[in-house]
């Protein structure tokens, strides 16, 4: 699951989703539609933030 999270932000790094080393709300949202497709857990923004 890690791997698959890790990618995800990667992703979302390489199209801008994150400034001044944080990231934006947008990517924590993609990187828990992208765990739900993967692994179908309910997850929100604020779920892989914390």
């Amino acid at each position: 699951m890690k791997c698959v999270l890790d990618g995800a932000l990667r992703n979302q790094r390489s199209l801008g989703r994150q400034s001044d080393g944080a990231w934006k709300a947008v990517a924590y949202n993609a990187a828990a539609v992208v765990l739900f497709a993967r692994f179908n857990v309910q997850l929100v923004g604020d779920n892989v933030k914390n």
